[in-house]
């Protein structure tokens, strides 16, 4: 009798080890994931802000165009 249960309680210890390790990896790939997220919400001002000086710099340039332009008409 007392044989059965040590088998058993061994057995339920491998149970919860294995348990514990899969939750371990299952935290871990959560980790994994929210840190993604975290980029991502951290990139999109970033990209707007990027857009945002694409958008400046394209103005600039159609500006200095129009200078280049008007400056070779006056000769």
């Amino acid at each position: 009798m007392v044989s059965d249960i040590s088998g058993w309680l061994t057995s339920l210890e491998q149970k919860v080890t294995d348990m514990d390790a899969g939750w371990k990896k299952e935290v871990a790939a959560l980790k994994e994931v929210l840190k993604g997220v975290a980029t991502s919400t951290e990139l999109f001002p970033l990209t707007q802000r990027v857009v945002l000086i694409e958008e400046h710099f394209r103005r600039v340039r159609d500006v200095l165009k129009l200078t280049s332009d008007d400056d070779g008409d006056d000769f």
